[in-house]
């Protein structure tokens, strides 16, 4: 391991310990009604198997939902457990938000990037919650991350660009406006290699993607929408 992957890792290694010890003492409650609860509850539904009922824009966020129904399966159904999915995925958001900024310019700009993002007020007010920016900030920041990926490597650049996006996908299906991203990510595709097959390539997933659940729900509701 040369000099500089060592003193990455032990920088990485001092944000996931800073991480941990200003979640402890900025911790804030977990809500226990509104939408949170909403995405909860549609969870609950799932691990008890009893009628999922009506989809509407909250119930049909699987995105969100089927994330929390696995930590449902894995920590139970306590409402503490609300609080546990979100701060993992921030931390993930962190640790990719520091990879990016080490990537595009060094490992101090990774550095001031994660910390600045982690005690960012609204961060603070959404990371123990049950709500769309909680799952889709990671998935669009992991997103972005395998698109700056694939613009390095001359290998395995289809593999990157289908994890991105998958991930730009799961956003999506947090929050609808993330796909909104879709255009400028695509740009980026193309100022790195200017290839237009691949920009195809990555609109093509998201279109499969995206007709895929058009048909889950047909299937299961008679309704392509």
């Amino acid at each position: 391991m040369n000099k500089p992957d060592l003193q990455s890792k032990k920088i990485l290694w001092i944000i996931i310990g800073f991480f941990v010890f200003y979640k402890l003492i900025t911790f804030r409650m977990f809500d226990i009604g509104g939408d949170a609860a909403n995405y909860w509850f549609a969870a609950k539904l799932i691990y008890y198997g009893f009628p999922y009922g009506e989809i509407t824009h909250q119930t049909s966020r699987f995105g969100i939902i089927l994330p929390v129904y696995l930590s449902q399966l894995i920590f139970g159904v306590h409402p503490a457990v609300t609080a546990i999915f979100p701060n993992v995925l921030l931390l993930i958001q962190v640790i990719f938000i520091y990879k990016i900024g080490s990537e595009i310019y060094d490992i101090r700009a990774g550095f001031i990037s994660a910390i600045l993002f982690m005690m960012c007020p609204s961060v603070i007010k959404w990371s123990s919650q049950i709500l769309p920016p909680a799952f889709e900030g990671p998935a669009l920041t992991m997103s972005f991350y395998f698109i700056l990926k694939y613009g390095e490597k001359k290998i395995k650049e289809i593999g990157f660009l289908t994890l991105a996006a998958f991930m730009l996908f799961w956003a999506y299906t947090a929050k609808e406006t993330s796909i909104y991203l879709m255009p400028a990510f695509m740009s980026v595709i193309f100022m790195m290699k200017k290839n237009v097959r691949h920009m195809l390539i990555f609109s093509g997933m998201l279109l499969f993607l995206f007709i895929m659940e058009c048909a889950i729900f047909y299937y299961f509701t008679g309704d392509f929408m």
